[in-house]
């Protein structure tokens, strides 16, 4: 299989694609994604293979793309690639990091990275994804969809996610999870009037508010789900935050209603199926709502709420949007022939975008 890729990917090296394998003999272009950023051009693709070792800390000067096989694919049983943290300095506007296991990603001080495009990867971190800062900095016109953004402990008094000021961020179609033994993390920082935060599942389980240094932004379609006895009103410290046609439900006691229109307060979401009382991420968990769920077909587009709305196809096994989902791979031949020879070989796909 492996020969079979390196021959496929070798002929389309005129494109601009290259290919990553950290382990022995993968017979991909380089063995560090690192030493790909570094020998490659602007507008180039490097493809990530999945290991069973991470790929650990790269800086990004580049605008390329960054494409692995998905989170938890199928045909690996689940093994993807692990990249992180992810640093962004000059030079990486218009990049884009899909079907990754991400540590963190974040802008370098005083460094500029507008149009980054972050979907369908798998975040376990502390400060997941955050802009950059410093004199003349600024990281506008982020794209972050389709993910799931877990966080891990260890970090006292940190900001899950935050903007630094950047403008026109969107986060759509993305599950967000905090610690539920971590008492003191807000999850979102730094949005403003140009933040747009719609169609997420967001559970919140330590005590602190969700919002850290924010001046705006506007909540549609979300559904949020409160696990702390301490927490009675997700709007605290939301200064100019406007919620719409969003649902709200707490585990364990009931919270102070939504101000805007539409929204659904205290009401269970009904997931198809969840393994626990509380919906915290797992693949086994189908996070459609079932048929009669208070947020079924009442976003403001008149689809559900949640990850599956806005006509937006979930992957939640984090496949590249753009590319067929590979299910299973098998030889049926023997993997040692003869020049001008053949090898059979067994596909099983998904076309994109299911």
């Amino acid at each position: 299989m492996l020969t079979l890729v390196f021959v496929i990917i070798s002929t389309v090296l005129f494109a601009g694609i290259f290919t990553v394998d950290n382990r022995t003999g993968g017979g991909a272009n380089y063995t560090s994604v690192q030493g790909a950023i570094n020998a490659v051009s602007n507008g180039d693709t490097i493809y990530i293979h999945p290991s069973s070792i991470s790929y650990g800390t790269i800086t990004v000067g580049k605008s390329l793309t960054f494409i692995g096989p998905g989170h938890h694919p199928e045909y690996t049983g689940g093994m993807g690639a692990t990249i992180g943290p992810i640093r962004l300095s000059n030079g990486s506007s218009g990049s884009k990091f899909t079907g990754l296991i991400i540590t963190q990603l974040a802008g370098n001080v005083f460094a500029t990275c507008h149009d980054i495009v972050i979907s369908n990867n798998f975040f376990f971190a502390l400060g997941a994804i955050t802009g950059s800062y410093g004199d003349n900095s600024g990281c506008d016109n982020w794209v972050i969809d389709g993910n799931v953004i877990v966080e891990r402990i260890g970090c006292g008094g940190c900001v899950f996610i935050q903007t630094k000021g950047g403008s026109n961020w969107i986060f759509s179609n993305n599950f967000i999870q905090t610690k539920s033994g971590q008492n003191n993390t807000n999850l979102f920082g730094d949005l403003n009037s140009t933040t747009i935060v719609e169609n997420n599942i967001i559970l919140h389980q330590n005590t602190k508010s969700l919002y850290a240094s924010v001046s705006g932004g506007e909540f549609t379609n979300n559904i949020f789900w409160v696990t702390r006895n301490e927490i009675t009103d997700i709007m605290v410290d939301a200064n100019g935050v406007i919620f719409s046609n969003n649902l709200t439900y707490h585990s364990n006691g009931t919270l102070v209603p939504l101000t805007g229109d539409n929204n659904i307060d205290n009401s269970n979401p009904n997931f198809v199926e969840i393994a626990s009382g509380t919906p915290v991420w797992d693949y086994l968990n189908n996070y459609q709502l079932s048929s009669g769920s208070p947020g079924e077909n009442a976003g403001v587009d008149g689809t559900d709420l949640g990850i599956y709305g806005g006509g937006y196809p979930f992957r939640s096994e984090g496949y590249p949007q753009d590319f067929p989902r590979l299910q299973s791979f098998d030889l049926l031949s023997n993997t040692i022939v003869p020049p001008g020879g053949s090898i059979e070989i067994y596909l099983k796909a998904t076309k994109a975008g299911q």
